[in-house]
């Protein structure tokens, strides 16, 4: 499994169009291998990127345990930035 089918129900890689064709042709076999979409664009046009899937990404079921994980990380974090914000660190008080 790769790490972006922890995390996500589907991956995109998007790259420039005028990539040479021996590195589009491996990210092909690769996205195609590993379930990962493959998505070509037109650089020089800014107005009109004229995206073209080239892979279709693979539906993943996330690994909730993962998530779950640093979903927690992200809460504590934000809790300690909220005490930090009222001057409370280091005084035991919770949110």
């Amino acid at each position: 499994m790769c790490v972006q089918a922890v995390f996500s129900h589907k991956s995109y890689i998007v790259v420039p169009s005028d990539s040479s064709e021996e590195d589009i042709g491996r990210l092909d076999v690769l996205c195609r291998i590993l379930g990962v979409g493959l998505i070509l664009f037109n650089p020089d046009d800014a107005a009109n990127l004229g995206f073209q899937i080239r892979v279709r990404a693979a539906r993943h079921e996330r690994d909730m345990s993962y998530v779950n994980r640093y979903m927690k990380l992200l809460e504590d974090a934000g809790a300690k930035v909220i005490m930090l914000e009222k001057g409370l660190e280091g005084r035991g008080t919770s949110t």
